[in-house]
């Protein structure tokens, strides 16, 4: 369903409070009518400690139906 291929998170210096992580999701067999969410956990850190009661984040996955000509089928994104 999705890869990560680096794991690894930097929060930029600054008062920034978030960071970017890239995950390519494979949306084959995926229906447009459920919903999906991808579990991420902060297991190691530097310079800065957390909180681990709150080092959980569920990752909403959407899909977009996008119509095809009638010559072809639905195809999701």
């Amino acid at each position: 369903m999705y890869d990560i291929d680096d794991y690894s998170l930097t929060i930029p210096v600054g008062g920034e409070r978030n960071g970017r992580m890239k995950i390519a999701i494979r949306p084959e067999g995926l229906s447009p009518d459920s919903t999906y969410f991808i579990p991420i956990k902060v297991d190691s850190y530097s310079s800065y400690e957390i909180n681990h009661k709150k080092s959980n984040v569920l990752y909403r996955v959407l899909l977009k139906m996008i119509m095809q000509p009638r010559s072809h089928r639905p195809t999701i994104r």
